[in-house]
């Protein structure tokens, strides 16, 4: 397989942060060990940024939460209009991490759902012929 390097992909925290899990699932894949390295560095590079959103994001909460009749924050309506300032200024800040290089080609046969395809398409290229 032919090996692509791009360094410094420029992402957004959202596309980390909110595609997590589809990070995770494409990083089960068996891949041979210069991709799977290149992917490994990718998922430890951007590991401390989805850390980082998630900290802020519960920061966010007890700034603008009350709490309920359990005691679990809860955002009102009437301050989710700020919460969701802060918290979207937070995502769209673009970060920079290693470019796996990931195609379709490299992940052959592996079994990927195509929900995690789509939510992975600014990750993974079509390399394919299919036009």
């Amino acid at each position: 397989f032919p090996v692509t390097i791009r360094r410094g992909m420029k992402v957004t925290l959202a596309q980390i942060y909110q595609n997590w899990l589809a990070i995770g699932e494409i990083a089960q894949v068996k891949l041979p060990a210069a991709r799977a390295f290149k992917l490994a560095r990718f998922v430890r590079e951007a590991q401390p940024h989805f850390d980082d959103v998630e900290k802020q994001r519960v920061t966010l909460v007890e700034k603008y939460g009350v709490p309920d009749t359990k005691g679990n924050l809860t955002v009102e309506p009437e301050k989710m209009a700020n919460f969701m300032t802060e918290f979207n200024e937070l995502l769209g800040v673009e970060v920079e991490v290693s470019n796996p290089g990931l195609t379709l080609t490299a992940l052959g046969d592996a079994p990927v759902s195509a929900l995690t395809l789509n939510a992975l398409d600014w990750l993974v290229t079509d390399d394919t012929d299919s036009k």
